[in-house]
């Protein structure tokens, strides 16, 4: 597989631990084999765009965002308190990571229903 392949694997990788999923996780809401969700992953095996496009679809990202074509805003783009925010999160594991952005879901649930 080439280096994109792996890019594409890497990003992939990195939204389903963000989103908080396990690969069987994914690859049930995508109604994909939990082989394919793994070898794409490793870069082993090129996905189709639909494929793709679900994944990022379950994951709540852009299909941009996972073959790297635009995305997230680099950090310094970013406003200055959000920016921090990031930052302050990156030196926490990403079990904690979950945790504090399952809490943040939780707060701006307050806010909608108040």
């Amino acid at each position: 597989m080439n280096g994109v392949g792996v890019e594409v694997g890497s990003r992939l990788r990195e939204a389903r631990k963000r989103a908080g999923l396990t690969q069987t996780q994914l690859a049930e809401a995508a109604d994909l084999a939990l082989e394919t969700v793994s070898r794409v992953e490793r870069g082993v095996q090129s996905p189709t765009v639909d494929n793709l496009q679900t994944m990022a679809r379950v994951l709540g990202t852009s299909l941009a965002t996972l073959v790297g074509e635009g995305g997230e805003a680099p950090i310094e783009q970013l406003p200055p308190e959000v920016g921090r925010i990031v930052h302050v999160l990156r030196e926490e594991t990403p079990e904690q990571q979950r945790r504090i952005r399952r809490i943040v879901e939780l707060i701006l649930a307050c806010g909608e229903e108040g």
